[in-house]
């Protein structure tokens, strides 16, 4: 599976669509690497992975029940969520892409902010 996505430099670029010296990259991963990204998005780099079952299924239910992971990656089912549900989830999965991103590329396990 592979996800689209262009580079800015700044948010005027952002706005006017101009892409820095890459002007777009592509993202791969697979169901079980959204399901891991998930579990991770967000962890201390000290925490445990000893997490209640409930949040467990609630991070990959999540993912699931609101990201296709078929080719194209697209969201789903958010049509039918209230306006600020449809931003906590679309935090979540940015969160997640986030993730992966920065520990495919980057070394980088841990993000905190």
């Amino acid at each position: 599976m592979s996800i689209h996505y262009n580079n800015y430099a700044s948010l005027t670029d952002y706005i006017d669509r101009n892409t820095i010296y890459i002007s777009s990259q592509f993202f791969y991963a697979n169901k079980l690497t959204l399901i891991r990204g998930a579990l991770i998005a967000g962890l201390a780099p000290k925490a445990d992975l000893n997490f209640t079952k409930e949040l467990v299924e609630w991070e990959i239910s999540t993912m699931l029940a609101f990201f296709n992971t078929i080719f194209p990656f697209t969201i789903q089912n958010a049509n039918e969520l209230e306006m600020s549900e449809r931003v906590t989830v679309a935090y979540f999965i940015g969160m997640v892409f986030a993730q992966i991103h920065m520990q495919k590329n980057y070394n980088i396990r841990h993000l905190e902010h």
